[in-house]
């Protein structure tokens, strides 16, 4: 079994970028399809990396476009899976419930069933 690498959102590589490795060019304020083109050579070779190291990890943030997602599938084949959420008017406790209701958390190994409810408690 490879290494285990837990997710953790893409905004925290952006900001580093950003305040350490500013040639880079990562402006946090740009649309985000402009920052996903600017991050992509990294955020491309770290995933090719996990898969070529048989390392499980989660990439998260809107700096993975679906063209990105597709091209790491072509690459990783079934190991590679992607979900885009997407919503505009919805207050954030209510989508939360919406994840819980709908998750099928019988088909997730019992070390990642926690991972569906990650969605903080709002009062």
């Amino acid at each position: 079994m490879g290494l285990q690498c837990l997710g953790s959102s893409l905004d925290m590589l952006k900001m580093g970028l950003h305040h350490a490795v500013p040639s880079v060019g990562v402006d946090p304020s740009a649309p985000s399809v402009d920052v996903a083109e600017k991050m992509w050579p990294l955020i491309r070779a770290m995933a090719e990396n996990a898969l070529e190291s048989n390392v499980e990890c989660i990439f998260e943030g809107d700096m993975i476009v679906p063209k990105h997602a597709a091209e790491l599938r072509a690459v990783g084949g079934e190991k590679v899976r992607s979900c885009f959420v997407g919503y505009l008017d919805i207050e954030p406790r209510q989508k939360c419930a919406e994840i819980r209701r709908r998750a099928n958390v019988a088909e997730l190994p019992r070390a990642r069933r926690s991972a569906i409810f990650l969605c903080p408690t709002i009062p």
